[in-house]
């Protein structure tokens, strides 16, 4: 699979499965705190498969437990649709202060996440792309950068979300809500792809100089 669908693909999923969960669940007469409920279970179900099958508890794989803790919070102390719904919102909050987080510890959480693409298939790049990480101060602002704006996306994504499943109904919300968080991903995907020629720069500082034919 292409890297770059690689990466997107869980975030699209976490999208489709509990909007098309919710419709279904409600088209079969179960009421909405628990098929919103559900549906968003199965969804926290899909991102700790994958933190499994990675075998270790990264940056993701943290938030995915604590998504999995506040829907068990929520499902213990709630009954009220609208609240479920409001729980992206929480998650994205948290994962935006997250990501800032990691800026201001001078570990942008971009650097790890975006490695494969940065190797991009060719393994003998794997040694530039570490050195560049390591040792190279534009290499790493341009990652304080981007992890720096996806963050201020997810907090500014929580708020609006918030905001129209407070002043929509909660059919019309389940689907609604979900744009910002594309309107988000859309926009953080162009800034990202726009400083990739950049990094590729300070990568190729740090590869082996080509012999001439």
């Amino acid at each position: 699979m292409n890297p770059k669908l690689r990466a997107v693909l869980p975030m699209l999923i976490d999208v489709v499965l509990p909007v098309a969960g919710y419709y279904l669940l409600s088209a079969c007469g179960v009421d909405d705190f628990w098929a919103l409920t559900i549906a968003g279970l199965a969804t926290a179900a899909h991102a700790l498969f994958t933190t499994v099958r990675r075998r270790r508890l990264d940056g993701i794989g943290a938030l995915v437990v604590l998504e999995i803790a506040l829907s068990l919070v929520l499902l213990a102390v709630t009954r009220d649709p609208r609240i479920v719904l409001l729980k992206p919102s929480f998650y994205t909050a948290l994962a935006g202060v997250f990501l800032l987080g990691t800026c201001v510890a001078g570990k942008p959480f971009t650097i790890d996440v975006t490695r494969p693409m940065a190797i991009g298939g060719e393994p003998a790049r794997a040694p530039a792309v570490d050195a560049a990480a390591a040792h190279s101060a534009g290499f790493r602002r341009e990652h304080l950068h981007i992890t720096a704006v996806w963050g201020v996306l997810w907090i500014v994504e929580s708020v609006v979300r918030a905001w129209i499943v407070l002043v929509t109904d909660v059919s019309t919300g389940v689907l609604a809500s979900q744009v910002p968080g594309l309107v988000a991903l859309v926009v953080g995907i162009l800034y990202t792809r726009s400083r990739v020629p950049a990094l590729s720069r300070h990568v190729d500082e740090f590869a082996p100089a080509q012999t001439p034919r």
